[in-house]
């Protein structure tokens, strides 16, 4: 896999930059900022980690250096928190009036928990001032077609700050639309058919999962091996989703994606014994079709309010 190709798609599937038809748009870790209004924490962690640069290299025990990283990302979640929730109501008053042109479309959100904001931030690539997803809506509707035209209000909609079709772009991009409201704070609204909500959650977090654990190995390990394992997955991911896109009617179950057995054992192997303990399982039972797609439903709580019956 080409070098630089592969350096382009990694940065996207972890930091964020974000395809659209309008094509790539190279985003560094504090440009273009999706969160501005927690940038001032990022600048208080990035002067003190440059004055401990040494021992932190180390890997030595530094208690000033923890104390001071807990405390000043307390004060950010708490500054994050806040805006999320005003956010949160910004993007309900929205949805309420996309309800007026689809009454039937079904909602899911949620605001990201303190662990989570805490942990993505605390890669110094992203930072709090890289949070894009603080606030978090999934608008599902009936048809692809209902997509379509909620798609096209919400371009022409002032407090829209962009929106991005994934359905031609690179794999490791959600197949919909996304788009983030004009906020001090990150926010994610995903528009997609119920099929693809429900496919995305059981299967596609778990390639993702894959593709990051394996992308931060790289970076330590610049292997062709690891190379071609992202590749591969990404070929799977990309089959995957073609695969749930072109199923039509309701299925009596959502099946496991025959894209699984586009690699043989061997290099399933490879992938569990080069991704996270904490995502080894969940892996496993995707390679090796394990996943009881209902079992499984019940205790997805994105899917929370989301009525999956009709699919499933």
């Amino acid at each position: 896999m080409n070098r630089k190709l592969f350096e382009t798609i990694y940065n996207e599937a972890n930091f964020g930059t974000e395809v659209g038809r309008s094509g790539r748009r190279a985003k560094g870790p504090y440009d273009n900022k999706l969160s501005p209004a927690l940038a001032s924490f990022d600048d208080q962690l990035d002067h003190e980690r440059s004055n401990n640069e040494d021992e932190l290299r180390k890997g030595r025990e530094n208690k000033l250096w923890d104390a001071y990283d807990d405390a000043v990302s307390d004060r950010a979640w708490d500054k994050a928190h806040s805006l999320a929730v005003e956010t949160d109501e910004a993007i309900a008053d929205l949805v309420e009036e996309l309800r007026e042109h689809f009454p039937t479309v079904q909602v899911a959100h949620r605001i990201k928990s303190e662990h989570s904001a805490k942990r993505k931030a605390s890669s110094k690539e992203v930072g709090w001032a890289g949070l894009d997803d603080m606030v978090g809506y999934a608008l599902v509707f009936d048809t692809q077609e209902e997509v379509e035209s909620a798609a096209d209000i919400l371009k022409a909609d002032d407090r829209v700050a962009r929106i991005y079709d994934y359905v031609d772009s690179d794999p490791n991009k959600y197949y919909g639309y996304n788009c983030s409201l004009r906020a001090d704070i990150g926010s994610e609204i995903q528009l997609e058919t119920l099929r693809l909500l429900v496919f995305k959650d059981l299967y596609g977090h778990i390639f993702y999962e894959m593709l990051r654990d394996i992308g931060l190995k790289l970076e330590s390990d610049h292997s062709d091996e690891l190379e071609d394992l992202i590749a591969d997955i990404m070929g799977m991911m990309r089959s995957a989703f073609e695969e749930c896109r072109a199923a039509e009617g309701t299925w009596e179950k959502i099946k496991c994606p025959k894209a699984i057995n586009d690699i043989d054992d061997d290099e399933k192997q490879l992938i569990l014994a080069n991704v996270r303990p904490e995502t080894r399982q969940r892996a496993e039972d995707l390679l090796y079709d394990k996943i009881d797609a209902k079992e499984a439903l019940k205790n997805c709580h994105e899917l929370d309010g989301i009525d999956i019956h009709g699919l499933i």
